[in-house]
């Protein structure tokens, strides 16, 4: 989130969306897609990057365009807040776990005048349960509040995506935040 913001902050991009739709507009989304492209050069993990008008549309973007597309609360949202983070979901152009990062970008005045998103992939996570896991005598997991696997030690799928564990077992997991919970699962194999 700290890079996002530090990237939507120059001058550069907020005087070049505030121009996006005047006289210049062409030249000016120019500018902010060769910026998003030598940024992204230095973001591996970043799929794509894309300049978010005050429409919720995407005026620009650096790698993959999908995903970025705001809805109207969303874009109210970071009208008074300083990021959106959305839902992990699988992204078929790339074969990877996603999520998708919005930050205000904002004119010196404090004036709202679009958004810049970055689509992150969740590889680095993946390889981090992975490093949690050595052994492999075990599998971990990262789920939502909501009980969604996102993602595994052992990899990732649209299919694991899709899994959401049992209320109980999510409540119990709420429950004992910071805590071991051990489940078994069919087979009486312990996870």
């Amino acid at each position: 989130m700290y890079d996002l913001r530090l990237r939507a902050s120059p001058y550069v991009v907020s005087d070049n969306l505030a121009r996006a739709s005047g006289r210049n507009a062409a030249q000016s989304l120019t500018r902010l897609r060769d910026y998003l492209n030598s940024i992204r050069q230095n973001l591996p993990a970043h799929e794509g990057l894309a300049i978010i008008g005050l429409d919720g549309q995407v005026l620009t973007s650096s790698g993959s365009r999908t995903g970025f597309r705001l809805s109207p609360d969303r874009l109210n949202s970071l009208r008074t807040r300083d990021a959106v983070v959305g839902d992990p979901f699988w992204d078929a152009s790339v074969g990877k776990a996603a999520i998708v990062l919005v930050v205000p970008i904002r004119r010196d005045d404090g004036l709202f005048v679009g958004a810049l998103g970055a689509k992150l992939n969740l590889d680095g996570v993946r390889d981090l349960l992975e490093q949690l896991s050595a052994d492999r005598s075990r599998e971990l997991y990262l789920i939502t509040e909501q009980g969604r696997l996102v993602i595994s030690s052992a990899g990732n799928s649209a299919e694991l995506l899709k899994t959401a564990l049992p209320e109980a077992t999510t409540r119990e997991l709420v429950e004992r935040e910071g805590q071991t919970v051990v489940q078994s699962r069919p087979g009486d194999v312990r996870s």
